[in-house]
């Protein structure tokens, strides 16, 4: 099988959640990256946002 990389951007978190990588941006700046489970620990944003996501989608 070929290698390939995929730029996937989307409002859909729960895609998310088996990417290699996830950048996190904020007003245009990097803000964090890394895999979710890495994010959920050490970025608060992407808490933030994943845990309204998720809110919203019970």
């Amino acid at each position: 099988m070929y290698k390939r990389q995929t730029f996937l951007i989307t409002h859909r978190l729960s895609q998310i959640r088996w990417a290699d990588l996830v950048l996190v941006l904020r007003k245009g700046r990097l803000e964090a990256a890394g895999e979710h489970a890495t994010l959920m620990d050490t970025s608060p944003a992407y808490r933030r946002i994943f845990e309204q996501y998720e809110a919203l989608e019970e």
